[in-house]
């Protein structure tokens, strides 16, 4: 069942930490972070675009990610400017998160713009892993003792941070595992 390593160059894992936590109000990325299959990273802080200025700010995220909206006024660039160099990064790529969210914020990122979202494709982390899985070994109960090993293996190696650059790299160290890249 064992195939090739799968061209993981064609994939590029992204994670944003926001604004709020619940996805069914206004919230907006803060942060957005991204890993290339060589586990180099890169990250921007996002200055609010004006429409934001007046959505729900959560302090609850503030004091998970650790990004208060003054530091977002000081330090973060402008919506335009993210979009732009995310596009430019990611372009001929996939985008890979393991989370719907990071999705749904990146199309807000985009529509601050006048898009009408992100310029490239986005696929389900887990189901790239399970297709990597399934050229690895036989039968859904080994693909998922795989894929759970991956991601605890991953996450031993990368804990989570709510960092977005940090998170995405967990993210591409779980596809690296499950691809046999990594042991």
């Amino acid at each position: 069942m064992t195939q090739g390593v799968p061209d993981l160059s064609r994939y590029v894992a992204l994670d944003c930490e926001a604004s709020g936590l619940e996805p069914r109000e206004l919230t907006f990325p803060v942060s957005v972070g991204v890993s290339f299959s060589d586990l180099t990273t890169r990250h921007w802080l996002i200055r609010p675009a004006k429409e934001w200025l007046n959505w729900p700010w959560d302090p609850a995220a503030e004091a998970i990610h650790g990004i208060s909206r003054d530091m977002l006024l000081a330090e973060g660039l402008p919506v335009e400017q993210v979009a732009a160099e995310l596009a430019d990064v990611v372009a001929g790529r996939t985008c890979v998160s393991d989370s719907d969210r990071d999705i749904g914020w990146i199309r807000t990122l985009y529509r601050a713009t006048g898009q009408h979202g992100a310029p490239f494709p986005h696929q389900e982390w887990y189901d790239v892993l399970e297709r990597i899985a399934k050229t690895k070994v036989s039968g859904p109960i080994a693909g998922l003792a795989l894929i759970d090993d991956a991601v605890n293996g991953a996450r031993r190696r990368y804990p989570p941070t709510h960092k977005a650059d940090e998170d995405a790299r967990t993210v591409m160290a779980t596809l690296r595992l499950i691809a046999g890249i990594d042991t």
